[in-house]
């Protein structure tokens, strides 16, 4: 660091107890930056990068290998000097859009009639500890019994070159009641994520995480009737907690500008001859009685230039028409 600049620090405000962002979050902050003596500067931007990386190691002795990969997410540029920041494109938000799925099975083998399933979520994206309603209607007009099973399954993924590595992990699994042959029947279902559940992430080449709803119908010596939904897991929308206060020995510096100063410090008076005259305006004085009920205009008035002339209109001489000759 240059020995001109005393400090140069960024100070950034946390919106949850994680300490993390997440895609659409806005990051908030301060830039410090304090100097010994006047300076120039080319440009003044504080940059952000994401990246993620995988590593993996496989079989062992001589036939142990290592996958590995990285991945930039974005890297943005937030200018102070220099150039403009510009609002990234979005796109439309389907994750509170409901979704729906129905499967039907007609048995064949120890069993007969048929039965269905519809399922339905009011949407698609659930932030972490928020419950996900499910609605099932089931029509059990086979002559088997039957019972009602859910789970949420995370699922992982992680790719280096052309070797991907997954992994499984049920969230939640729990069975509820028996539905009995030729009868209807509607549950709702309420599943409650955890608080600490990681979020989707579905825009990265290398990691993946993601999430699906299985409704599925147990049926003894059969194959289960079944519906999958995907569920997209988001953050917790919180309040960025109150401000403390700036870093110990922070001051309060003036706007940035290309040449910088030290603080505290007084600005340099402007130039002569700037007009008006912001720094020393001069008081006008207001005009008397005695100049009558509406003071000439074109008069000079101290500090001000005078009013642009123009020809005074006598209403008894005729008129003329303006010759294009005549400058302005």
């Amino acid at each position: 660091m240059s020995r001109s600049i005393k400090e140069l620090s960024v100070h950034y405000d946390p919106i949850n107890e994680s300490n993390t962002f997440t895609s659409g979050d806005i990051v908030e902050g301060r830039v410090v930056l304090e100097v010994t003596k006047e300076i120039k500067v080319d440009s003044f931007f504080v940059k952000l990068t994401g990246d993620a990386h995988v590593s993996w190691t496989e079989g062992s002795g001589d036939d142990e290998r290592t996958y590995s990969d990285h991945e930039r997410y974005f890297k943005l540029k937030q200018y102070f000097i220099q150039e403009s920041s510009k609002r990234g494109e979005s796109e439309k938000n389907t994750t509170l859009q409901p979704q729906s799925g129905s499967q039907n099975k007609k048995m064949k083998l120890f069993g007969s009639g048929k039965m269905s399933m519809t399922v339905t979520t009011d949407k698609t994206g659930y932030m972490q500890g928020e419950t996900i309603r499910v609605f099932v209607d089931i029509d059990n007009s086979s002559s088997r019994d039957v019972k009602l099973k859910y789970s949420l399954k995370q699922q992982q993924t992680f790719i280096a070159g052309s070797s991907t590595n997954r992994g499984y992990k049920d969230i939640v699994k729990e069975t509820r009641d028996r539905i009995p042959s030729g009868q209807k029947s509607q549950f709702t279902v309420d599943l409650t994520l955890p608080r600490d559940l990681t979020v989707t992430i579905e825009n990265c080449r290398i990691i993946k995480v993601q999430y699906e709803l299985k409704v599925y119908l147990d049926v003894s010596f059969a194959s289960d009737l079944e519906v999958i939904l995907p569920v997209v897991i988001l953050p917790p929308v919180q309040q960025c907690p109150p401000w403390q206060g700036p870093p110990g020995g922070f001051q309060p510096y003036p706007p940035s500008q290309p040449y910088l100063v030290p603080y505290p410090g007084e600005l340099p008076h402007p130039p002569a001859g700037l007009y008006p005259n912001l720094y020393d305006p001069v008081v006008l004085p207001h005009p008397g009685a005695a100049a009558g009920d509406f003071p000439n205009p074109n008069a000079f008035q101290p500090g001000f230039y005078p009013a642009p002339s123009a020809p005074v209109f006598d209403p008894n001489q005729s008129t003329k028409e303006s010759s294009p000759n005549v400058p302005y």
